[in-house]
């Protein structure tokens, strides 16, 4: 029985985010549509960049996105639709450079106002980093700012995002 309370704990502890420290992941993501059942052909687009990511404290997490780049595909697909395109990506220009500007989450806050955003962005990349902060207010992440997790409160595991 001690094994299993120090598995779940040690689970637990994987998804926290620390008050003060910095992480970095390597992201990418693509959308894509078809129709497969006439042809193999599909139409997409794809975002590939560095999500550094820094809890300021118990509430607040900043995201930076770095070395942005995009790119979209049109072509055919081998049979196995769920396969990666190949996608020629090629760094972020313009308007799109603001992407790469910080942004604050506050995963304890309702739905709605987990992000910060101001009313001159557009509306493209507004989306694109709520899909990023998406990534991040999971329910086991969410329990760390003081949200709730049936899961965790059923094994009477609390954290309170230390580990």
């Amino acid at each position: 029985m001690k094994f299993v309370i120090l598995f779940f704990a040690l689970v637990g502890a994987t998804y926290a985010l620390v008050p003060g420290m910095e992480y970095e992941y390597d992201y990418e993501g693509q959308v894509k549509i078809g129709f497969p059942e006439i042809r193999n052909r599909v139409s997409g687009a794809g975002i590939k960049c560095t999500i550094n990511v820094q809890v300021q404290d118990e509430k607040s997490v900043a995201i930076k996105l770095q070395d942005v780049e995009v790119g979209e595909f049109k072509g055919d697909v081998d049979c196995e639709l769920r396969q990666r395109m190949k996608i020629d990506y090629k760094p972020i220009s313009g308007h799109g450079k603001l992407l790469e500007d910080v942004f604050m989450i506050h995963p304890s806050r309702a739905e709605g106002e987990v992000m910060e955003s101001t009313k001159s962005e557009e509306v493209w990349i507004t989306n694109i980093k709520k899909s990023i902060a998406g990534l991040f207010i999971v329910e086991p992440i969410r329990n760390n700012f003081g949200g709730d997790d049936n899961a965790l409160n059923m094994l009477n595991v609390r954290s309170t995002g230390h580990s």
